[in-house]
């Protein structure tokens, strides 16, 4: 959030910034999938006992969607926005 307030431009136009965010957003919604969803069946098993499928998928899903949102944090600084010429990006689109 502090690196959108201090160079919006840097960022609004960037696709990896959009990316990231939509892995962020994904690793939200996998997080509220799992405490709806498998977290009831996961509490009882205890210690040293196998984990459902269920779970095992909502952690690679996580896993991934973490990974992702590293990577494309990297990537912000290679993916510098040019001159505002009728830009068009994922999610906005370039107003002079």
């Amino acid at each position: 959030t502090m690196f959108l307030l201090t160079e919006p431009d840097q960022y609004i136009y960037n696709p990896a910034f959009h990316f990231k965010m939509l892995f962020v957003a994904s690793a939200g919604f996998n997080i509220l999938a799992f405490y709806l969803l498998v977290f009831r069946q996961v509490v009882p098993i205890g210690a040293g006992g196998e984990a459902p499928r269920s779970a095992k998928l909502v952690a690679s899903v996580s896993l991934i969607a973490w990974i992702a949102v590293i990577v494309c944090g990297r990537y912000l600084t290679f993916y510098r926005p040019g001159l505002c010429e009728g830009q068009h990006s994922f999610l906005s689109t370039c107003i002079p």
